[in-house]
């Protein structure tokens, strides 16, 4: 069996408008899954950061 190496997965790229961000916070927050609303929070504070500074720029 070969070993693969995965490549990391950054949800905060696809998360592009504030309606894009507000519904991945919804769905996180539906799970009432505490270590997944905060892994959301981060996720989508990354997000509208980097969107910002592509704004400035």
């Amino acid at each position: 069996m070969s070993k693969e190496k995965l490549k990391d997965y950054d949800p905060s790229k696809y998360l592009e408008t504030p309606e894009d961000i507000a519904d991945f916070m919804q769905d996180a927050f539906e799970s009432n899954d505490q270590k997944l609303m905060a892994s959301a929070i981060s996720v989508a504070t990354k997000a509208r950061e980097a969107h910002d500074i592509e704004r400035t720029n």
